[in-house]
């Protein structure tokens, strides 16, 4: 059996009716009632509803910038998690001070490009009706955080004594 050519037109019509495919030259049409046609709009929705949305997600979820440059040796504990934040992870050591753990991308972008990205991801999406999900993921991918992992001990003071960076 030979396949035709394939037409992807939409007839509008009283009868409503979709030109699905044309196999030998004679054209078969599904009605809005059919098997058919049902499927292919549930198979169409289905796809448009799983996709659609995942480079806004991962764009939203990126890291924000932090200002790495205060992570230096004789830096105050208070004065990097105020422009840190808390770390991942903390631990009291045997001498008095602290052993704080980050996992910080210090390429990260600032809070107002990131929410572009979320607004532009977002437009794409619905103008190309989740079209877009199939340029968009793969490019949220490849843009995805490259996590630093900056290990800091304190004394008992709080005075920054040890600064290990780990990529």
């Amino acid at each position: 059996m030979r396949l035709a050519q394939v037409e992807r037109s939409i007839h509008f019509s009283l009868e409503c009716t979709f030109l699905v495919y044309v196999i030998k030259g004679k054209a078969r049409r599904c009605s809005v009632k059919s098997g058919l046609f049902r499927f292919i709009c549930v198979a169409i929705l289905t796809l448009s509803i799983t996709a659609t949305g995942c480079s806004v997600f991962m764009a939203g979820s990126r890291s924000t910038y932090k200002d790495t440059s205060v992570i230096q040796v004789g830096a105050d504990r208070d004065v990097v998690i105020n422009e840190v934040g808390h770390p991942d992870s903390s631990l009291k050591m045997e001498n008095g001070g602290y052993k704080d753990i980050y996992k910080i991308d210090p390429d990260a972008h600032r809070a107002g490009s990131r929410g572009a990205a979320v607004a532009g991801h977002l437009v794409a999406d619905i103008l190309t009706l989740g079209l877009w999900e199939i340029v968009g993921t793969p490019l949220e991918l490849a843009a995805q955080d490259d996590l630093t992992t900056f290990i800091l001990k304190y004394d008992a003071s709080g005075k920054l004594l040890e600064v290990e960076t780990i990529k």
